[in-house]
């Protein structure tokens, strides 16, 4: 659990991010950047170590930093940046939280939602992006999906973006069925 006052922390650093963003196309670099540097620090536990052990300097693990950048997978400079500023305030342990919280605001500011799209079985390219285009006709703003399977669903779709829930699944169907023939009885 973060300390008190991280996610205040983590939400200035996400700000700051966000307002470098200028298209779509900034958006993905930064955040294939982002996700992909997460999941360095998430799967190697001795580099996250590394970066935060008092015996090396400043100029040791910004070194240490850069070489990584440069050979998992090259960043674009602001994400360089970011990242260098993140390492010197001693901040990356909150970047996963400053990393979601980056998300909404830059899919906010760029007229973006999320919606997580669940099917009995995986969806084929044509079936997700005709499920883009009803989300999007739904709620009149461009949706990102991103897809699990829920075998419980039995069959149809079922979306949620924030708070809203779309269900158009077949276990649905069957719930409304039951109750309305128990109203029946």
């Amino acid at each position: 659990m973060p300390a008190p006052g991280k996610g205040k922390i983590a939400r200035r650093y996400a700000s700051a991010l966000a307002s470098l963003i200028k298209s779509e196309d900034d958006f993905r670099k930064l955040e294939g950047d982002l996700v992909a540097f997460c999941g360095i620090l998430r799967d190697h536990s001795a580099f996250r170590k590394t970066l935060s052990h008092p015996s090396l300097g400043r100029p040791e693990r910004e070194a240490l930093l850069r070489s990584v950048l440069k050979t998992s997978r090259p960043a674009s400079p602001h994400t360089s940046r970011f990242l260098l500023l993140l390492l010197e305030k001693r901040r990356l342990e909150i970047l996963e939280e400053i990393f979601e919280t980056w998300r909404v605001l830059a899919e906010e500011k760029l007229g973006i939602v999320s919606a997580e799209v669940s099917t009995p079985l995986p969806l084929t390219k044509k079936e997700e992006g005709l499920c883009r285009e009803t989300l999007e006709k739904l709620t009149g703003r461009k949706v990102r999906i991103f897809t699990r399977t829920d075998a419980s669903l039995i069959g149809g779709v079922r979306a949620r973006i924030g708070s809203r829930v779309y269900d158009g699944s077949v276990r649905r169907q069957l719930r409304i069925l039951r109750e309305r023939l128990a109203e029946g009885n």
